[in-house]
């Protein structure tokens, strides 16, 4: 086995396969025919004498070796990727892929207005956005950015606050009318909280009006991890939720929603962007500094507007 007769693409190529566990995912993935893909990897294992990977008709395995190259090879040839990149970028205009995931709540209640008008303004740059709560691997599954309401646990990351949202409690005008007045933070001690899985400020409602501030135990019989899902639970009349306001505006606009203890606030619901290295393209450096711009305009609106 001579590494020095391996191709760069058709290493690339084989990392994909590798990583993807399937030659159809990446051939659709990358635009590249099945063929092409197939006979490539081959290429690889006949210049590296040695089998990469196990094919059969339903499943696509690395071998040993194939496993030890995927885990020496892919993050260097992600870190080798971006240094080309930025090299080929800062020398003309910016092009290329840029992929981003994010909540889909978040897309569509408070980033519309931004990604349309970054499209726009760089048409030879292609956004791929994975509308996702889960928590992703950037460098392992080949994404540029992450997007996420909450600050991120992993501290090898580098993170930056693009924006904040207000929260407040909401319920529906049906769910209300069934309930005592309530007048004061402590009248929630017996009501249906609904809360998202896992989120801190739902641990405990720490609401606030001007110097005033009262903490309320949430209890309740619904949990979920979808803030759309919750949203639509609490204009179903499951229970209170406490929700970022900019997310709520169209069911208070239609009076699915009704705002709960006017006057009183949660804790401000934080936006973050979350990338890898602080190397990066130039694309995502734009795409970062148009967030930007647009997060300093004013709190955005139900429509993701500034």
């Amino acid at each position: 086995m001579d590494p020095r007769n391996a191709n760069l693409d058709d290493l690339r190529l084989f990392c994909a396969v590798a990583r993807e566990r399937s030659f159809t995912r990446v051939s659709e993935e990358l635009g590249i025919p099945l063929a092409t893909v197939s006979r490539r990897v081959g290429n690889l294992e006949r210049q590296l004498d040695a089998q990469l990977l196990r094919r059969s008709t339903r499943r696509v395995e690395p071998t040993d070796a194939g496993a030890l190259l995927l885990e020496h090879a892919e993050v260097p040839l992600h870190g080798l990727a971006e240094a080309l990149e930025c090299l080929a970028e800062d020398s003309g205009m910016p092009r290329g892929r840029l992929r981003v995931t994010m909540p889909a709540d978040l897309a569509r209640y408070w980033l519309a207005t931004p990604l349309a008008r970054f499209a726009s303004r760089h048409p030879d740059i292609r956004l791929e956005l994975d509308l996702s709560s889960r928590v992703v691997s950037l460098v392992d599954e080949g994404f540029d950015l992450a997007i996420r309401a909450g600050r991120p646990e992993d501290g090898s990351l580098i993170v930056r606050r693009l924006a904040h949202m207000p929260t407040a409690l909401f319920a529906s005008p049906s769910y209300l009318a069934a309930l005592p007045p309530i007048r004061h933070p402590r009248d929630l001690r017996s009501v249906n909280a609904l809360v998202i899985s896992g989120r801190s400020s739902d641990r405990v409602w720490k609401l606030t009006r001007g110097r005033e501030t009262v903490n309320v135990t949430p209890h309740g019989n619904v949990e979920v991890n979808d803030m759309t899902a919750l949203i639509g639970l609490a204009a179903a009349g499951a229970g209170i939720a406490l929700l970022p306001e900019p997310k709520v505006g169209e069911q208070a606009a239609e009076g699915e929603l009704k705002p709960v203890l006017q006057g009183w606030n949660g804790p401000d619901a934080p936006i973050y962007a979350v990338y890898a290295s602080r190397r990066m393209p130039l694309r995502l450096r734009l795409f970062l500094e148009h967030l930007r711009e647009w997060s300093t305009q004013g709190p955005p609106s139900a429509d993701g507007s500034a």
